[in-house]
């Protein structure tokens, strides 16, 4: 009896865990063969593992199973079903919860050998739905070693890639999978399939995805300086301080090679933080890099205002962009690939709120009449500003100085004597 309630307690205790953890059940037909009854069963359930839960899970059961039968029950048969399905839950850690035979005889096609044919209850674990979008991967930012600026390189390059998975997280039109603590992952796998975790864990061996697209580039510049200037009506000292990079990347699909999406960007902060200038590139790159594939969406309308499907740090309140109606489909007449659609211009929306997940924009100008009561027409958001639509990376920063000058002058304005 005490057993009994413990095996219920065990299989209750597994049913919670399961539905905690994402891990959910599969019931598959699979066959198996060997040199006896109890090795084609034997090979026949481990084949159901590896279906469900891949050639690693499988793997590491196998080598349990055959510690466990080589042990305990060296040449016994599968006679006594009830014993043998506690067993092999025991053998298998749990990932197969039951099994039953559909056919089991000599192998016609081997002679000597058996085959089995079985139907497998197995642990399967549930993936994030978020792994059904587009996957994307930050991988290598590259930079001139063995220069004078080289830290600040590698400062830009770091911080860049930082926080353009942040954005491209945020914006949650990608599934962002991390290729920096790759070590980290792995030595939690392993300690998993080491046996020291619950045992249904077995079942997130294996489930590293792999990426469409991996992001990756090289930091071109990367700088910053301070000086100091005195106001001759004054004699007041003042410094002058800013940081600035550039970067060129590009978007690569793993499977081809093929480059899907090149740019540069380059930013600039008025003080001595190459991470905020990086941070800068970054958020222009990531807005690049969503406009091209998933451009901000108009979703709802309510007469004032209009509600949009992108937040996150991607948004900033006081942000200007156009709205534009779409139209019809558009063809390269030469390739016959889609270019998308006509894009026409019908006004200004400024940004007046951000969520998580969602935003608003308010209407600045619009050239057409919408009643929020009708069904909205596709309309779509760009950048009232796009300085890598005009300028190659050597004007972005010279625009960036500009910018930086104005700041200077901001100092100056109780003076009217030159430097």
């Amino acid at each position: 009896m005490a057993m009994r309630a413990l095996i219920v307690t065990a299989a209750l205790l597994f049913t919670l865990q399961t539905n905690a953890a994402g891990l959910s059940s599969v019931t598959i037909q699979s066959q198996g063969s060997g040199p006896s009854r109890d090795a084609a069963i034997n090979a026949a359930i481990v084949e159901a593992i590896s279906q469900v839960n891949g050639a690693q899970v499988a793997s590491t059961i196998s080598t349990s199973m055959r510690e466990s039968f080589s042990e305990s029950d060296a040449g016994s048969s599968y006679e006594s079903t009830s014993e043998m399905q506690e067993q092999i839950s025991k053998a298998t850690s749990g990932v197969v919860q039951s099994w039953s035979i559909v056919s089991v005889g000599p192998d016609t096609q081997l002679d000597g050998f058996w085959l089995a044919v079985l139907n497998v209850e197995v642990a399967q674990y549930k993936q994030s739905k978020q792994l059904e979008r587009l996957r994307m991967a930050i991988g290598n930012f590259w930079f001139r070693s063995g220069g004078a600026d080289e830290y600040d390189l590698s400062a830009f390059a770091k911080a860049f890639a930082r926080e353009l998975e942040n954005l491209l997280t945020q914006s949650r039109k990608f599934a962002m999978l991390d290729r920096s603590f790759l070590a980290d992952q792995q030595q939690e796998l392993d300690l998993i399939a080491s046996g020291g975790s619950p045992t249904q864990e077995l079942a997130r061996l294996g489930q590293r995805a792999g990426t469409d697209y991996i992001i990756v580039g090289e930091v071109t510049e990367a700088a910053k300086s301070s000086k100091k200037r005195t106001l001759q009506t004054t004699g007041q000292e003042v410094t002058i301080k800013s940081a600035s990079g550039s970067v060129d990347f590009r978007l690569i699909d793993v499977a081809t090679s093929q480059v899907k999406f090149a740019e540069t960007q380059a930013g600039q902060v008025d003080s001595l933080s190459i991470g905020g200038a990086a941070r800068v590139a970054a958020k222009a790159a990531a807005e690049s890099i969503i406009n091209a594939i998933y451009p901000i969406t108009v979703i709802g309308f309510d007469g004032q205002s209009f509600n949009l499907n992108q937040g996150g740090g991607l948004l900033t309140a006081g942000d200007t962009y156009h709205l534009v109606l779409l139209g019809d489909t558009l063809r390269d007449p030469y390739t016959k690939e889609r270019l998308g659609r006509s894009e026409k211009r019908i006004g200004i929306l400024k940004i007046s709120d951000v969520q998580a997940k969602s935003a608003s924009a308010e209407i600045v100008s619009i050239d057409i009449d919408l009643n929020p009561n009708d069904a909205l027409p596709a309309m779509i958001l760009r950048p009232a500003t796009k300085l890598s639509d005009q300028m190659s990376a050597e004007k972005q920063l010279e625009k960036a100085k500009e910018e930086g000058s104005k700041q200077i002058n901001k100092i100056l304005e109780d003076s009217d004597e030159d430097w």
